[in-house]
């Protein structure tokens, strides 16, 4: 075996290198797909990926806030 990698990367990034790709994009000004092709990615993959941060991101923001603390939860 020579320890080359096949064309397609089978190596997991962390998801701090994942979560920096998508915001590298963001703060870009391209389309995903022409950001893809730029950076070597999987468009279909970093599509998922940028996706499934966001909603990571979206529902801890939602965990974190506590929008009526003094409000009774048993309203029946």
């Amino acid at each position: 075996m020579s320890g080359k990698k096949s064309g397609t990367q089978t190596k997991r990034e962390s998801r701090a290198v994942r979560s920096k790709r998508c915001q590298q994009w963001q703060g870009g000004g391209l389309p995903k797909a022409e950001f893809c092709k730029r950076e070597g990615l999987n468009a279909t993959c970093f599509y998922c990926q940028c996706g499934i941060l966001q909603k990571a991101s979206l529902e801890q923001a939602v965990i974190q806030t506590d929008p009526a603390p003094d409000r009774p939860t048993d309203l029946c």
